[in-house]
């Protein structure tokens, strides 16, 4: 009996051992530098995914084109160091075109491990672009439109 439960402790103890990670422990962060811009200044993205040892990240290759913005070059993929985790970081770089709030859209990125998949949504990326007209522009109020010219009469006709 003794040696039964013995074998049994020795084949538990690896089974113990491999469970299964969840990809729940999936931690994230968005960072854009700078927030604020004037027209066609670029701005960075950070997206930085920690997952456990032995996952794939795979991050999405452009941001969304918009008519407010435009990805001015390839995405990068940096790897940070951490012991037991996969953790890297996507930088994109983007360029504004327009004034006001913007908020470029990204695909998602993607997490497997073991066969299982995860989507993680990249939100809360926004830029405000401010004007760079004189603040007295905003206040120009156009002319009305003027009323039709007749042609005037020659004068031989008087």
């Amino acid at each position: 009996m003794r040696r039964v439960l013995a074998a049994l402790v020795v084949t538990w103890a690896p089974l113990a051992a491999q469970r299964p990670v969840p990809l729940s422990s999936v931690r994230t962060g968005v960072t854009v530098v700078p927030e604020t811009l004037a027209v066609g200044d670029r701005f960075a993205v950070r997206v930085r995914v920690q997952a456990p040892a032995g996952s794939v990240i795979q991050f999405p290759l452009t941001a969304d084109s918009g008519k407010s913005w435009e990805q001015s070059d390839p995405r990068g993929i940096t790897l940070n160091g951490d012991q037991g985790a996969i953790d890297q970081t996507a930088s994109y770089r983007l360029v504004v075109w327009d004034t006001g709030a913007i908020a470029p859209k990204f695909a998602d990125v993607l997490v497997r491990l073991n066969g299982a998949e995860r989507r993680i949504p990249i939100e809360n990326v926004r830029v405000f672009v401010r004007s760079v007209l004189p603040a007295d522009t905003t206040l120009r109020v156009p002319k009305g439109s003027r009323d039709i010219l007749e042609a005037p009469t020659p004068w031989w006709w008087w």
